[in-house]
C-alpha cells in the first residue's frame, strides 16, 4: 500500500509540470529557489509513505533516500542501479504474491551476482522462463493449496534472478565496462537490503523518485537545477525544519516561474515571427550578425566607424510599438560608438550624415537575456528610428594639449 501511494504522489507532482521546448538561462537564485521549492513538493510524499514507520525504520527510509541523492548527477550509472534492484525487489514480492510462496533472498542475490558475471546459475534464461512460467500455471491451478519444498522454493528463486539477470545483461551490453560495474554494484547495494531492511530500501526508491523528478522538471523547464540545494532542502524537510517554502507556496511559485517562462517562449515566438517578416520587406538590409536595417532617408558623405563618436536624434521601441528610450525634439545626444549595443552600433555603421534609417535588433545583439529592468524584457527584440545629425572620426579629434605649469 506504501508503494502504491508513493507511485500515486510522484504521479501528481509530475501532472503539475508542463513540458517547454526552449532553454532558459534563470539568474541563480531562480535556480536555487526553483530546486528548494521542487523539493518541499515532495514534503506530503514522503510523510503519507512513513507514516505507519517505526522511529527506527523511519531513519532507515532517510538514510536511504540521502545515499540516492548523493550519488545522483555523480554517478547516474549507480543510481540506474539502484532503481533497478529497488524495481526487481518489488518483481519478486509481486512473484510471491501470484505464486503463494516465499523466494529465497540469499539464493537469489547470489544467483543475480552469477548470472551477470556469466557464470552457470542451473538454467538458461529461456528455460527459466519457461520453468516459472509452469510453476505459476500449476499454482493457480491448485488454488493456493500447494506448498512448494525447500528445493522448489530455491529453483524457482534461481529461475527468476537468471530472467532478471538476462534482461540486465541486455541492457547494459554496449555500456562502457565502468559504467556496467556501477550499475550492477547499485543492482547489488539495493537487493543487498531487501528483507533485511525494507524500510532503507524505500528509502532508496523515494530518493530516486525525487532525482528523476529533477531530471523531469529540468526537462520540462529548460534549465539545469542545483541539486546540491535540492538535497539540503530534502534534508532540511526530511528533518522537520523549514525549507522556506511550504508545498502550498512551493506549488504557487513554480506555477508563477512556469507561466513567466512561457511569456518569454511567446514573446520569443512572436519575436522570430516579427523578425522573419521583416526580413520579407523589399529594400531591408540584412546583416550578419542578424541585425536589419531599413533606410528611411539616404544621406551623404562618410559613415561612422567603430570607435568614432556621433550625434544623433533616435527613438526606442519594442516590436508592440512600447517605447523604452530617445532623444527629445531638437536635442541631439553624442554617443561613443564603442558603449552602443553591438546591433546600435552595426546599424550606424551603414548609416551616412543626414540619414534617417530604422535599425531592427534580435535580442542577441542588443540587450540581451538580462533586458533593462523594467523597460526592456528578456530576450526582446529592439527597434531604433535614427537620424544621423552628425559624426567625428576619432582620427580627427585633436589631442588635448597639456596645461602650463
Amino acid at each position: 500500500m506504501r508503494k502504491l501511494l508513493l507511485t500515486l504522489c510522484i504521479s501528481a507532482l509530475a501532472s503539475a509540470f508542463t513540458a517547454q521546448a526552449r532553454q532558459h538561462e534563470l539568474q541563480q537564485f531562480e535556480v536555487d529557489s526553483i530546486s528548494t521549492a521542487l523539493a518541499t513538493l515532495w514534503k506530503e510524499p514522503m510523510q503519507s509513505h512513513t507514516q505507519s514507520m517505526t522511529p527506527a525504520q523511519k531513519a532507515s527510509f532517510k538514510k536511504g533516500v540521502t545515499l540516492a541523492l548523493d550519488s545522483a548527477r555523480i554517478n547516474d550509472p549507480y543510481v540506474q542501479g539502484l532503481e533497478e534492484g529497488a524495481r526487481i525487489y518489488r518483481y519478486v514480492e509481486q512473484a510471491e504474491q501470484i505464486g503463494g510462496y516465499t523466494v529465497d533472498m540469499d539464493v537469489f542475490r547470489k544467483t543475480i551476482l552469477k548470472a551477470i558475471d556469466r557464470k552457470s546459475t542451473g538454467f538458461t534464461e529461456s528455460e527459466a522462463d519457461t520453468y516459472l512460467t509452469d510453476l505459476n500455471s500449476r499454482l493457480v491451478a491448485a488454488g493456493g493449496k500447494e506448498q512448494l519444498s525447500k528445493s522448489e522454493i530455491k529453483k524457482a528463486s534461481q529461475a527468476l534472478a537468471t530472467v532478471w539477470a538476462g534482461y540486465m545483461n541486455r541492457k547494459s551490453a554496449k555500456d562502457e565496462p565502468r559504467i556496467v560495474a556501477a550499475y550492477r554494484r547499485g543492482v547489488t547495494t539495493a537487493l543487498g537490503y531487501a528483507r533485511t531492511d525494507d524500510a532503507f530500501l524505500d528509502g532508496i526508491e523515494a530518493g530516486v523518485a525525487a532525482y528523476r523528478s529533477v531530471e523531469r522538471q529540468e526537462q520540462a523547464g529548460g534549465y539545469e537545477l542545483n541539486l546540491v540545494r535540492f538535497n539540503l532542502a530534502m534534508d532540511k524537510m526530511l528533518n522537520g525544519r523549514p525549507t522556506g517554502f511550504t508545498p502550498l507556496t512551493a506549488t504557487q511559485y513554480l506555477k508563477a516561474m512556469q507561466e513567466q517562462l512561457a511569456e518569454i517562449d511567446a514573446m520569443l515566438d512572436n519575436s522570430q515571427a516579427f523578425l522573419d517578416s521583416i526580413a520579407r520587406i523589399e529594400g531591408i538590409i540584412n546583416l550578419p550578425t542578424g541585425t536589419m536595417v531599413e533606410i528611411v532617408t539616404e544621406g551623404e558623405g562618410d559613415s561612422p566607424r567603430a570607435e568614432d563618436l556621433v550625434m544623433v536624434n533616435y527613438s526606442g521601441t519594442l516590436i508592440d510599438g512600447t517605447p523604452f528610450s530617445g532623444t527629445e525634439p531638437g536635442k541631439p545626444t553624442i554617443f561613443d560608438m564603442r558603449e552602443l549595443i553591438d546591433g546600435f552600433r552595426d546599424g550606424l555603421m551603414q548609416m551616412k550624415k543626414g540619414g534617417i534609417y530604422r535599425i531592427y535588433i534580435p535580442s542577441d545583439q542588443g540587450y540581451g537575456h538580462e533586458g533593462v529592468y523594467g523597460k526592456i524584457p528578456q530576450d526582446a527584440v529592439t527597434i531604433f528610428d535614427v537620424e544621423l545629425v552628425d559624426l567625428r572620426h576619432t582620427d580627427e579629434i585633436p589631442a588635448q594639449t597639456p596645461a602650463a605649469d
